[in-house]
C-alpha cells in the first residue's frame, strides 16, 4: 500500500480523512447508518489520493473468537489469574516473549521480525463501547458489517458500492477483460463481508470465489464435458447442454453469473495458479494459510484491478486462547504469522 505525502512528508490529516472516504460510509460516519441511507454525493472522496495511493488489501478474519493476546503479553499474570484455566507462567515451553511482549511461541517471533523490518504495524483495537456483547456470532456480524447492530450490507459491498459511484471501478468492456471483472475475490466462499442487502451491486462488482494451488472452482473435467458431443449435426456438447441449462432454469443471481463467467475465470484462475515465484521467496509447507496467501499475492501482483481479498481461517474455533486451546492457538498463530512473513517477502520481491 502506497502512501500519499504531503510536501512535509507527513500524512495531512485532511487526506487522511479523505483516503478513508474510499474504506466505506461505515468507516467514517456513524454506525447507525444503513445502506439504504448512502448518500454518494454527501462522501468525501478524492479521486487523486484513490489513484496515488492504489492499494490493494488482503483481509485476514480469525473466526470463532480471534484471540490478540498474541500480540500483547505485558498482563499475561492478570488473565492467567481471571482465566477460565490458568496458564503455565514460566514453562518457556508454551510462553516465551520477545522483546516487545509478543508470545513469541504463539508467532510472537515471526511478528518480532516484520515489526523491526518495518513491515508490519501492531495497534490494539477499540474496546467495544456500545452493545457490549461477547456472543462470536453477533461479534463477526457486526465487525463485517462495520456496525453495532444486525442487518445492513458488508463492508467490502458497501465499498463496492461507493467506488462504482465515484467512478474509480469501471465495468469491463467485454467477456476477454476478465482481470477487471474482479474486483472483490472470497477465498472463503460466503461471507458477510460481502452482504449486500439493499446495495443491488453489478454483477461484476460481487465477489469471485478463488481456490489455492491447484484447486480451480470453475474447472469441468475437460474430456467430459468439452469433447462427448451429443449433437453431431450442431456440434453440441455435455458442456453447450449444461450452460444452456443453467441459463434456462437458474433464477438471475450468483449461480447464473458464475455459470455465464465460467469459462473465462476457468483460464485466469489457471494462469494465476501457474505462476512461479520470485527467486527467493518460500511459503511455508503444509500451512493452508500460505496457500492461501500465496494465491492471494499472485492474484494482486498479476491483477491490479483487483482491490480487496477476503481470506477466512479454514473452519471455525481455536482461535480461543481459554480452556485447552493453548496448544492449537500456538500452533495456529505461528502457522498464520510465518505465512503473513512470507507475504510480505513475496511483494517486496515483486516490487
Amino acid at each position: 500500500m502506497k502512501n500519499n505525502h504531503t510536501n512535509n512528508g507527513h500524512f495531512g490529516r485532511r487526506h487522511f480523512l479523505k483516503g478513508l472516504g474510499a474504506m466505506g460510509l461505515a468507516s467514517v460516519l456513524p454506525l447507525s447508518l444503513r445502506s439504504a441511507d448512502l448518500d454518494y454525493d454527501a462522501i468525501e472522496f478524492d479521486s487523486s489520493v484513490y489513484e496515488q495511493n492504489d492499494a490493494q488489501t488482503i483481509i485476514v478474519y480469525l473466526y470463532g473468537g480471534p484471540s490478540e493476546l498474541a500480540g500483547n503479553m505485558t498482563n499475561i499474570k492478570e488473565i492467567s489469574s481471571k482465566s477460565q484455566n490458568p496458564y503455565p507462567l514460566g514453562n518457556e515451553r508454551y510462553i516465551k516473549l520477545t522483546n516487545d511482549n509478543f508470545w513469541g511461541n504463539a508467532g510472537g517471533y515471526a511478528m518480532q521480525r516484520m515489526l523491526d523490518a518495518g513491515d508490519m504495524n501492531v495497534f490494539r483495537t477499540c474496546y467495544r463501547t456500545v452493545d457490549n456483547l461477547k456472543s462470536h456470532g453477533e461479534c463477526t456480524s457486526q465487525a463485517q458489517r462495520g456496525r453495532d447492530t444486525e442487518g445492513g450490507a458488508g463492508i467490502i459491498a458497501n465499498l463496492a458500492s461507493i467506488l462504482y459511484h465515484k467512478g474509480v471501478v469501471g465495468e469491463p468492456t467485454s467477456a476477454e477483460d476478465v482481470g477487471k471483472s474482479i474486483p472483490f475475490v472470497t477465498m472463503e466462499g460466503e461471507s458477510t463481508f460481502f452482504t449486500e442487502e439493499d446495495l443491488n451491486l453489478k454483477a461484476f462488482l460481487k465477489p469471485v470465489a478463488f481456490g489455492t494451488g491447484s484447486d480451480n472452482p470453475y474447472r469441468r473435467d475437460r474430456w467430459y464435458y468439452e469433447t462427448r458431443v451429443l449433437d453431431h449435426d450442431s456440434n453440441t456438447t455435455y458442456g453447450n447442454v449444461f450452460d444452456a441449462m443453467a441459463q434456462r432454469y437458474n433464477p438471475t443471481g450468483k449461480i447464473k453469473e458464475s455459470f455465464t463467467r465460467r469459462a473465462t475465470l476457468e483460464a485466469f484462475a489457471d494462469e494465476i495458479h501457474n505462476i512461479e515465484l520470485p527467486e527467493g521467496v518460500a511459503y511455508p509447507e503444509d500451512n493452508v494459510f500460505g496457500s492461501r496467501l500465496k494465491t492471494a499475492m499472485n492474484l494482486l501482483i498479476h491483477n491490479p484491478y483487483t482491490r480487496v481479498v477476503s481470506m477466512g481461517s479454514p473452519g471455525l474455533g481455536g482461535w480461543d486462547d481459554h480452556s485447552n486451546a493453548i496448544d492449537v492457538y500456538t500452533r495456529r498463530m505461528t502457522q498464520l504469522m510465518e505465512a503473513i512473513e512470507a507475504a510480505m517477502a513475496h511483494m517486496k520481491s515483486a516490487g
